[in-house]
């Protein structure tokens, strides 16, 4: 059905002088049949489908939202109005056409992604339901969950550093990504497989950047251990837990951790223009276990983030917990990152694995949306300004749609009733129609 906001102009002027002329003894509420027009101008304020006008306005952001100095770019976009409508749009290629002998493919709405760093909202939400089921608790040391060597010989922190340390990154254990040495080594064979330890110590051997809970720094190497820690205490792999507690649970048919370097499916490619491109779309994963780790396209992961919003996979004071920033987190809460455009605040997380991804909720309240919205997208290169090509214009449009004016005539024979009746002044109609719409008129 469609909710329309009216302004009702019937042409009936003729049939309430005689009803309002009635002598004062007439019985207060009377009903009369009676043949009229009604002409309604309608402003559709809560559509259940997009209208025409917004689906191209959207598709000519996304044509625009290709980045000009990159080679055979690509994009995908999701844009989610929660109970209303989903829209799904694409533009450019997925695969360049430039790299490892495959031919050119133009980008579908469809395509699987890596999706980079947004697997650290699965892994958080992963490790908030082992708290809700008494398995863990966010502020316990990690030293309970990993063995001593691997604190002492590897971590080797100057202080205690709680799970929530790792979840919100003020830990002070290096980022891996930062390591030189292990980025030159994965660099030079995409396909090397990395131990889970070896991962670690990619990060923590660069030494502690700061005491724990001092400040903030980001850190992939802080989901790297919360996946241990999750293995740890459900004593089975994090990829089988979350399959079996998330994946499965929410039905997210087109999601997963690819169980070889290659995606088999319609994919986004992932080039990152570090002259010469490189191409990581065929890559082994086991370097970013944890934190960049899983597939998944802009539908699933739409279903993913509106089910943790909704209550489906933490209760609400897990949720309020997750949702919510410490004083020295600049912006990020656990697992969460926060941003704003033009005073609106937008969470979520963006992710790049060779690539550009963002799965944000738009924190807005407007006629036709009063609850907000989603955006999810994908570029098959590193390093696109998504801000100002992508995220920007989608605000900008959403904000400030007003959906077009609808003329509906129609000749009905139907009962009109006045009340009161004698008027003093002023009253109400009510025209009742069975079917599309009910119409009162004050």
């Amino acid at each position: 059905m469609k909710y329309y906001k009216c302004y009702i102009f019937p042409l009936f002027y003729l049939n309430m002088c005689l009803i309002l002329n009635k002598p004062k003894t007439t019985t207060m509420k009377k009903a009369i049949n009676i043949l009229t027009f009604v002409c309604i101008f309608c402003f559709s304020t809560i559509a259940q489908t997009i209208s025409a006008d917004l689906e191209t306005d959207l598709q000519k952001i996304v044509n625009n939202a290709l980045p000009s100095k990159l080679n055979n770019p690509g994009v995908v976009l999701g844009i989610h109005v929660p109970g209303l409508w989903s829209w799904y749009g694409s533009a450019g290629y997925s695969i360049t056409g430039l790299t490892n002998g495959y031919p050119a493919k133009t980008a579908l709405s469809s395509d699987k992604f890596r999706v980079g760093s947004i697997s650290k909202m699965f892994v958080s939400t992963a490790i908030l339901q082992l708290e809700e089921a008494g398995m863990l608790s966010t502020n316990d040391d990690i030293a309970l969950y990993l063995r001593p060597t691997l604190i002492n010989d590897t971590i080797k922190n100057t202080g205690v550093i709680y799970i929530k340390n790792l979840l919100e990154h003020t830990s002070g254990v290096p980022d891996l990504a930062n390591n030189d040495s292990c980025s030159i080594a994965a660099k030079a064979d995409l396909t090397r497989n990395f131990t889970h330890e070896e991962a670690i110590f990619c990060g923590c051997v660069q030494g502690e950047e700061f005491p724990p809970g001092f400040t903030w720094g980001y850190s992939n190497t802080n989901y790297s251990l919360l996946s241990m820690i999750i293995e740890e205490v459900t004593g089975k792999p994090m990829r089988d837990y979350i399959k079996d507690n998330i994946i499965d649970v929410l039905g997210l048919n087109n999601t997963f951790y690819p169980p070889n370097d290659e995606i088999s499916v319609s994919h986004m490619g992932c080039y990152w223009d570090l002259a010469p491109v490189t191409d990581f779309t065929i890559v082994d994963v086991s370097l970013y276990k944890g934190w960049a780790d899983i597939v998944s396209n802009t539908e699933d992961l739409y279903t993913f983030f509106h089910a943790l919003r909704t209550g489906t996979l933490i209760n609400q004071n897990t949720y309020n917990k997750m949702f919510s920033i410490s004083p020295i987190s600049f912006d990020y809460g656990l697992g969460v990152e926060y941003f704003d455009i033009n005073g609106d605040i937008i969470y979520g997380h963006s992710g790049d694995v060779g690539n550009t991804s963002g799965l944000f909720f738009v924190d807005i309240s407007t006629p036709a949306f009063p609850d907000g919205y989603y955006m999810v997208y994908n570029y098959n290169y590193e390093g696109v300004d998504m801000i100002n090509l992508l995220e920007v214009p989608l605000h900008n449009l959403m904000k400030g749609y007003v959906p077009s004016l609808t003329h509906i005539e129609e000749r009905l024979e139907k009962k009109l009733m006045f009340y009161p009746n004698p008027s003093d002044g002023s009253f109400n109609i009510g025209l009742e129609k069975d079917g599309e719409y009910q119409l009162k008129i004050f």
